[in-house]
């Protein structure tokens, strides 16, 4: 039996108390050299040693998890009213929360202005390292995604919660009307418009609702935009 139960290895114990702390990987990986060369492993305590070792070895690789579950943020495409997070790797003056404006701009330290609206998470790490490398060798440069306040649509007229609803996912048109509660009995339910703004351009999509609930022309039932609005008269 390799292990016989942390009450026969305590530094073990420790580190497996302290291991879902990476931080805390490290300080463990010394302090056990440090008690193997005084002898507090005892009989056996290189194989004690070389389990600990797996486990700290988990430990450091789980330090990466974040920076991997980050990246899962870079295909999102980034509206006006988001808020993202941006750091440069060893530059502690160039980490700043920013909330991409109206105009789809953000301005960073050194790197001036950018345009974020329609462009994905990694597109803007890319563009700001890209305008930092004048000034920083190679830059490291982070961008998260704090707050998603840009990716709205609107739901208003005869529909039961008129209003704005946050979205990070695709939603049809029927979706976007189930998330307001439904139509109210008086809605006009072969009359919905999809307004939407495509360069300084609205347009107007036609939506019957009964057409679709019969299951036909669901072509209608088209995949919102951020920044569409459901008009319900």
């Amino acid at each position: 039996m390799l292990f016989s139960g942390q009450e026969h290895f305590p530094v073990f114990g420790r580190l497996a108390a302290e291991v879902q702390d990476s931080a805390h990987a490290m300080v463990w990986g010394s302090q056990l050299g440090n008690d193997m060369r005084s002898g507090l492993l005892g009989n056996g305590g290189v194989r004690h040693w070389l389990m600990a070792g797996c486990i700290a070895f988990v430990a450091s690789v789980a330090m990466l998890a974040p920076r991997t579950q980050a990246a899962g943020n870079n295909d999102y495409v980034l509206q006006p009213g988001d808020v993202v997070n941006v750091s440069v790797w060893r530059e502690p003056d160039l980490q700043k929360t920013i909330l991409v404006r109206p105009d789809g701009g953000i301005s960073f330290p050194l790197a001036g202005e950018l345009t974020a609206a329609g462009q994905t998470i990694a597109q803007l790490s890319e563009a700001i390292a890209a305008k930092l490398a004048q000034f920083i060798p190679s830059p490291v440069v982070t961008v998260t995604l704090q707050e998603n306040l840009g990716n709205r649509i609107y739901v208003t007229g005869r529909v039961v919660r008129p209003g704005f609803y946050l979205i990070n996912q695709d939603v049809d048109v029927l979706q976007a009307l189930a998330m307001a509660g439904g139509l109210t009995p008086f809605a006009d339910r072969r009359d919905i418009k999809i307004l939407r703004r495509e360069n300084g351009v609205e347009r107007a999509i036609p939506f019957n609702y009964k057409q679709v609930q019969r299951g036909e022309r669901l072509g209608q039932n088209i995949i919102l935009r951020p920044g569409d609005t459901v008009l319900v008269p």
